[in-house]
């Protein structure tokens, strides 16, 4: 479609340049005529806009804590004058925040959008027919999102299933993931389900994985039964359109080829193919490192590149050598391009047994951002500078079961997926 504005500014030249412009302009100049209202509005330039503004890593900002959501801006991370004073966000209406019968957790973030798992459980009290009178505390788990936009406030609450009414004895699992499908521009959620039973669950390792699957397009959800079994946890990191968990199990005995007892691989969901499957293992890592007892963990670049990270327990606990390792993957999906690219000194770390620090992104500067979980749930958010050798606090008081993430103010609304 060509639009001339004035007679003299083809619509190509102007889309060009508002796309380029932050969102607190875009919204006056909605105001400034009608064809300019209805472009800025349109689904080509919204796409277009959230292209331009994902890339552009000035506009990032790191949310975190809910009551009340705080963010601070990815440059004010690198400043190195001390801990950086947060702003506070109008939380959505649809967040009860001041309800102890709702539990709120983040799932993920993807351009723009922020999108909440909340559920609420409480019990119903009934009484068996029989004998016995026998009074059953049945726990009903009923599960809801809230997709919600910072920037432009938008939110909304999506009902989602009361789980024994759609699965019978069942309760949401370890791993969630939300991210953009971008074949059908469509924004989805996944949430594991097993089996409530713990007779069940002991020998869930030889039952295919069950997920539900929720579209924002269509507003419904669908069930896939995978066709194997994942030991997946936590939320999925996106890259590259695509979301990643790191898969973890420990051997009774050690592994004669590395000395290890734990086995770990990557692995991906497709959020177009809706399917699983191996992105790489870590047995090369392995092989380079000792034979202490290990732990290891999944991060993101600003490269959008995955990296994990290896956690030394010995000599993070005898405050000797190095921590943490950090393996950065420089090409996708190839095992011999992991590069050790940052290692933590033990002596980083205060606390001993009672500071579990966590690396979960690196910047740009190659410094790497660490939570630091303390046993009290009130944490701190700390970077690790490799060139320095040095351990800033940049955030206090972070409250690590909320979770926290990285976005970018656009104009894209929860209500309206095109």
């Amino acid at each position: 479609m060509e639009v001339i504005l004035d007679g003299s500014l083809p619509s190509e030249i102007l889309v060009e340049t508002l796309s380029r412009l932050p969102f607190q302009s875009l919204r006056q100049f909605r105001f400034v005529c009608k064809s300019w209202r209805t472009l800025i509005s349109s689904s080509y330039f919204l796409i277009k806009h959230t292209r331009v503004t994902v890339g552009d890593r000035s506009r990032l900002k790191f949310l975190y804590g809910l009551d009340p959501p705080r963010f601070i801006h990815y440059e004010a991370l690198l400043n190195k004058d001390g801990p950086v004073a947060p702003r506070k966000l109008v939380a959505p209406m649809c967040v009860k925040e001041d309800d102890n019968r709702y539990s709120y957790r983040l799932i993920g973030s993807c351009n723009g959008l922020i999108c909440l798992y909340c559920e609420d459980t409480h019990e119903d009290t009934t009484e068996e027919e029989d004998t016995t009178d026998e009074v059953i505390q049945l726990h009903l788990c009923s599960v809801d999102l809230v997709v919600w936009n910072p920037c432009t406030r938008d939110a909304c609450r999506l009902s989602g299933p009361t789980l024994p009414t759609l699965l019978g004895s069942v309760f949401v699992g370890a791993f969630s993931g939300f991210g953009y499908d971008s074949t059908t521009q469509d924004y989805k959620v996944i949430v594991e389900f097993t089996d409530s039973d713990p007779d069940i669950s002991a020998s869930a390792s030889a039952s295919p994985t069950r997920i539900a699957i929720f579209s924002l397009k269509t507003s419904s959800w669908r069930l896939v039964e995978c066709q194997k079994h994942y030991e997946l946890f936590g939320n999925g990191w996106l890259v590259n359109g695509t979301l990643h968990w790191l898969e973890t199990k420990y051997r009774e005995k050690r592994c004669p080829l590395t000395s290890q007892n734990i086995c770990s691989r990557i692995i991906s969901f497709d959020l177009a193919k809706e399917t699983f499957q191996e992105v790489a293992t870590l047995t090369n890592i392995f092989d380079k490192e000792c034979d202490h007892e290990l732990s290891v963990g999944i991060g993101t670049t600003m490269g959008n590149c995955l990296f994990v990270y290896v956690h030394d327990r010995h000599n993070h606990n005898y405050n000797v050598g190095f921590a943490y390792t950090i393996w950065v993957m420089k090409e996708y999906g190839i095992e011999k391009s992991w590069t050790k690219l940052v290692q933590i000194p033990s002596d980083m770390f205060h606390g001993g047994f009672t500071c579990y620090p966590k690396p979960k992104w690196m910047l740009e500067n190659d410094e790497v951002l660490i939570i630091l979980e303390e046993d009290d749930m009130y944490d701190e958010v700390a970077l690790y500078n490799p060139k320095e050798n040095t351990l800033r606090t940049v955030l206090q008081d972070y409250c690590f079961w909320w979770g926290s993430t990285f976005y970018t103010d656009t104009l894209v609304s929860p209500k309206n997926i095109w």
